[in-house]
C-alpha cells in the first residue's frame, strides 16, 4: 500500500474508532440515564422515563426534519424548559448529561428518520373485475 493510502486508511480508522466510542447500546444508555440521575425528572410525571423518551424521539423523527425543529415546536408544551429553542439548548440544560448519551438520542432520531413510516403493509391491487352497472333511475311523472 502506498504511504498516502496507508495514512488515509489510518486516519479513517481513527475517526471511525472515535465515533464508535459514542455508540452506546440501549442497555448502556438506559444504565447511564439512571446512574446520572436523569430519572429524578424523567419519571413519567415531569418528563417521560427512558423508554418514553426514546419513543418520543422516534415520534419526532416522523414529524420533524431535525431535532432542532422538534424542540422548537414541542418545547412550549414541556413541563420544564419550555423556552428551549434547539436540541443543543435543551441538552445543555440537562444536568449531568454526557456527550455519549446525547449522541445516543441523536442516533435514535436518525435511525427512526431512515426507517420506513409505520402503517399498513402495502398490498397488491386487486384484479379489476366487471364494472357494476347502475340501474336507471325510475322515471318521475310529469
Amino acid at each position: 500500500m502506498r504511504p498516502r493510502a496507508l495514512l488515509a486508511a489510518a486516519c479513517l480508522a481513527a475517526l471511525l474508532g472515535a465515533l464508535g466510542a459514542y455508540a452506546l447500546t440501549v442497555e448502556e444508555a438506559r444504565r447511564q440515564f439512571e446512574q446520572l440521575g436523569c430519572t429524578a425528572c424523567h419519571n413519567n410525571v415531569l418528563a417521560p422515563d427512558f423508554d418514553g423518551t426514546v419513543a418520543k424521539i422516534r415520534e419526532w423523527a416522523l414529524k420533524y426534519a431535525s431535532l432542532d425543529e422538534a424542540v422548537a415546536a414541542e418545547a412550549p408544551g414541556f413541563k420544564m424548559f419550555q423556552d428551549a429553542r434547539s436540541w443543543d439548548d435543551l441538552m445543555g440544560r440537562m444536568p449531568g448529561i454526557t456527550e455519549e448519551l446525547k449522541r445516543f438520542f441523536e442516533a435514535v432520531f436518525e435511525e427512526a428518520r431512515r426507517a420506513p413510516p409505520p402503517g399498513p403493509t402495502p398490498t397488491a391491487p386487486a384484479t379489476p373485475g366487471p364494472t357494476p352497472v347502475e340501474a336507471p333511475a325510475p322515471a318521475t311523472p310529469a
